[in-house]
């Protein structure tokens, strides 16, 4: 079972070429326009971003102040990213929502076999990726609903309908600065999406024979003196903790490659039996502890957690 990670593309306004989720979720910020304390604007150029005004400014309200430069949150402080750049602000709790379908069309510049979805609300995610030179190159459609579950007849008629909210694609053949086009559709309903990656796979290991999955919530549960509880909800991140094994000869590169990517979003997957890339996790890895052997193979194991 072939264990991996995928260092994402960072994804600039520059590289998304279009997209169908419109960024209009409020008036874009204008330096000559006056607003009142609470006004809520966005700011597209490299931030694309909305800001709430923590008090009235503009000419006719003592001068403007622009949102972008205001480091110290006189007159505006920053909400969330604009629904169109949802899903690339590095925070899956917060997704892209629209209506039916939504599409993002990138332009990487780097090299590109994986791409990867997290926090998806879906009926299928349809992947197209385009060489300059060669044409189309990959055409796919990946339906999310989650089957693992029916096991006998009674399950396949009557067991709850689970979608898998996680897709990770790493068969895509490799190809320098290709145009990326990804299709989220739900015929009938909203289609959410947490984070969008593109990157390139690089296999570290084969995952061993088990893979213990984890989960830390955020939110709150206190009880009162009557003993009710009174629950905030919150967001919650994956944990995973993966045993694997690999080369000998391999084992200071691993440990020098895994060290650069200490402190920076990486996506980690692992295959199941069931299918590849069942177990992914798009954060941080917090520990890792290899154990290199004189024989050809050794084995590691490796603590990893979920942004939320």
């Amino acid at each position: 079972m072939s264990f991996k990670m995928i260092e994402p593309e960072e994804i600039s306004a520059a590289k998304l070429v279009s997209s169908t989720v419109l960024e209009d979720d409020h008036p874009e910020w204008d330096a000559g326009a006056d607003y009142a304390a609470e006004s809520l604007i966005i700011v597209k150029g490299d931030t694309h971003s909305i800001f709430k005004a923590s008090a009235a400014s503009g000419p006719g309200n003592g001068g403007a102040v622009d949102p972008v430069t205001d480091t110290e949150k006189v007159g505006w402080v920053v909400q969330t990213s604009t629904n169109r750049w949802k899903a690339f602000d590095n925070y899956i709790g917060d997704p892209t929502v629209q209506p039916e379908a939504a599409e993002w069309v990138i332009q990487a510049d780097g090299m590109v076999d994986s791409v990867a979805l997290f926090g998806v609300s879906a009926a299928t995610v349809s992947i197209v990726v385009t060489d300059s030179d060669v044409g189309e190159v990959y055409n796919q459609t990946h339906i999310l609903q989650d089957e693992t579950g029916v096991v006998d007849a009674y399950s396949y008629f009557f067991s709850p309908i689970i979608r898998i909210e996680t897709l990770v694609v790493t068969d895509i053949p490799p190809f320098f600065a290709p145009t990326v086009t990804i299709t989220v559709s739900q015929p009938g309903g909203a289609v959410e999406v947490g984070q969008i990656v593109i990157g390139r796979k690089e296999v570290i290991g084969d995952a061993l024979d088990q893979v213990p999955l984890g989960l830390t919530d955020f939110s709150r549960k206190e009880r009162d003196d009557f003993g009710r509880y009174a629950v905030q909800e919150r967001d919650s991140a994956d944990l995973m903790t993966v045993a694997f094994s690999f080369q000998t000869s391999a084992a200071a590169y691993l440990r020098s490659r895994l060290k650069s990517r200490r402190a920076k979003l990486t996506v980690f997957a692992a295959d199941s039996r069931f299918r590849q890339n069942d177990y992914a996790v798009y954060g941080f890895f917090q520990n890792f502890q290899p154990i290199a052997r004189y024989a050809d193979t050794s084995e590691g194991s490796i603590e990893l957690e979920s942004i939320v």
